[in-house]
């Protein structure tokens, strides 16, 4: 047997095996990507850690997790205020700063590109924040190379600057 045929031999063998041992643990959880799941957006006053949000203060918007995504290899990230300047997107952060009281709905998307199976997730759904102020979605796109999408919608009340 040439070289190029062994090599031909072994790399065929080596796909019939990885396809194989893929399709053997589908439903297998140690190979199962799940999606973190969020349990809120907090919010905050830059520097000072306060929870009156104002006119004019660099406010830090955090998604907190309940648990951690399971064999995700990226995430992508973008934050959506309207009608409020938002300096600054970082990664799960945002910071606004509103130039006029009222309520605002802060919107999120993050993109979780899987590595493992996505066979045995439960499907998309909603959950409602406990205190009524928001709601995040997830969903399954695409198939092949397919990404978790979380969506979260969240209010966020800012009050009148304070007189100096």
């Amino acid at each position: 047997m040439t070289h190029k045929t062994k090599l031909t031999v072994f790399a065929l063998a080596a796909s019939a095996l990885l396809f194989t041992a893929c399709k053997e643990h589908m439903n297998d959880d140690k190979y199962q990507s799940m999606p973190p799941t969020i349990s809120g957006v907090t919010f905050h006053v830059a520097g000072t850690g306060s929870t009156d949000l104002r006119v004019g203060d660099k406010i830090v918007a955090t998604v907190v997790q309940s648990s951690l995504g399971k064999l995700l290899y990226r995430a992508d990230y973008s934050w959506e205020t309207p009608s409020v300047e938002s300096p600054t997107h970082t990664n799960p952060t945002d910071t606004i700063v509103a130039s006029k009281s009222g309520q605002y709905t802060l919107k999120f998307k993050g993109t979780y590109h899987i590595s493992g199976n996505s066979t045995g997730w439960g499907g998309n759904y909603t959950e409602y924040f406990s205190d009524n102020t928001g709601k995040v979605s997830y969903a399954l796109q695409g198939s092949g190379y397919a990404s978790y999408v979380i969506t979260i919608e969240k209010k966020l009340i800012v009050q009148p600057a304070l007189q100096q």
